[in-house]
C-alpha cells in the first residue's frame, strides 16, 4: 500500500513539473521517496520512526553512500517546498526551480526502484 501511494505521489508530482509547480513537484517527490523507504521498513517488519526525514529512514534501512546524499537533498524540500517561512522573503514557488524538481523527480523515481526491487518476491533457483 506504501508504495502504491508512492507512486502515485510521483506520478501526481510528474504533472506539477509539466505544469510548472516546481515548489510542489520537489514536496511530492520527497513524500514520494519517504513512502517507498516507509513501505521497505514495513516489510521488514519493523516500525519505522516518526519522522519526515528521509535522511533517517535510510539510516534505519541501513541506506548509504549517495542515495543517503540524495535523501538529504529530497529533505530540503520537506519544508522548503511548502512554507514560505523556510525561505527568507521568498514563497517557496518562487525559490525552488525546475532543474531542481527535475532532480528530485530522478532522485525519487531511484528511492522507487529501490523500494520495488527489495519488495519484489525472491525467485528460487531451479535446479538443472
Amino acid at each position: 500500500m506504501w508504495l502504491k501511494q508512492a507512486r502515485n505521489d510521483l506520478q501526481f508530482a510528474r504533472a506539477g513539473l509539466e505544469d510548472g509547480f516546481f515548489a510542489q513537484a520537489c514536496f511530492l517527490a520527497q513524500q514520494a521517496a519517504e513512502k517507498a523507504a516507509k513501505a521497505v521498513v514495513l516489510s521488514r517488519n519493523q516500525s519505522f520512526p516518526f519522522t519526515h526525514s528521509l535522511t533517517e529512514l535510510c539510516r534505519t534501512l541501513g541506506i548509504n553512500g549517495k542515495l543517503l546524499q540524495a535523501a538529504a537533498v529530497l529533505d530540503l524540500y520537506y519544508v522548503a517546498g511548502r512554507y514560505p517561512s523556510g525561505a527568507g522573503s521568498l514563497a517557496p514557488y518562487e525559490l525552488l526551480t525546475r532543474e531542481q524538481a527535475v532532480e528530485a523527480l530522478s532522485v525519487a523515481a531511484r528511492f522507487l526502484k529501490v523500494a520495488a526491487a527489495a519488495l519484489a518476491p525472491k525467485r528460487r533457483r531451479r535446479r538443472r
